[in-house]
């Protein structure tokens, strides 16, 4: 089920709750000179890395995927992220590739996504989200929890490179009013609170419905 929608651009996005502050869309191109592939290397601890492939495989029946995302927060809102034609908000981040720390793949994707170097930030949740479709699904995110810069405006949103993606702060209190996946996170991220926290979304339970278990 769609939370309305909000045309941008010509397009039909979900609805991000609140007054759509600091929508922005991904200019989704690259300046003179510079290759889609050429934003400066991700470090870890200082040091450049080299990686691989995604960690993700799919089988017949079964799919797997190590997923990095952003909890970034300013003022009481959140971050979301969605991608013409999904019709639902995520938080931004992407898959994790073999011999990428987690904070250099974070690093990566919010250099690709908002075209900002970006803290790392403090790993605040791993998240098992467990469900199926055409075939058993299992995630694991690694969260990082990191506060907007102050030296950057809210909307300085459309700098990425990755094309059809939106960006727009939501209050935190009305992520239950949007159209966010997993659903089962929203009061896991209404109640953050400090430290590391593990976080199992296992939607194959009958009568569990999306909610979140901390182990």
């Amino acid at each position: 089920m769609w939370i309305g929608t909000s045309t941008f651009a010509g397009r039909q996005w979900p609805d991000c709750g609140g007054d759509g502050d600091g929508r922005a869309h991904a200019r989704g191109h690259v300046s003179e000179g510079q290759a889609a592939g050429d934003w400066p290397m991700a470090r870890a601890g200082g040091h450049a890395v080299t990686a691989g492939s995604d960690i993700s495989w799919s089988g017949p029946r079964e799919t797997f995927n190590l997923r990095v995302a952003a909890v970034i927060t300013r003022g009481g809102k959140i971050l979301l992220c969605t991608v013409d034609g999904l019709g639902y908000w995520f938080l931004p981040g992407g898959r994790v590739r073999f011999g990428e720390p987690s904070g250099a793949a974070l690093a990566r994707e919010l250099a690709e996504e908002l075209g900002h170097q970006l803290p790392a930030g403090e790993l605040a949740l791993i998240v098992e989200n467990i469900y199926r479709d055409t075939a058993l699904q299992h995630e694991v995110g690694l969260y990082y929890h990191l506060a907007w810069p102050d030296t950057l405006a809210s909307d300085d949103l459309d700098g990425g490179v990755e094309p059809g993606h939106l960006f727009c702060w939501t209050p935190v209190g009305e992520l239950g009013s949007v159209r966010f996946e997993p659903a089962g996170l929203v009061p896991v991220l209404q109640n953050l609170g400090d430290g590391l926290h593990h976080v199992v979304l296992d939607r194959r339970r009958v009568g569990k419905g999306d909610s979140a278990e901390r182990a």
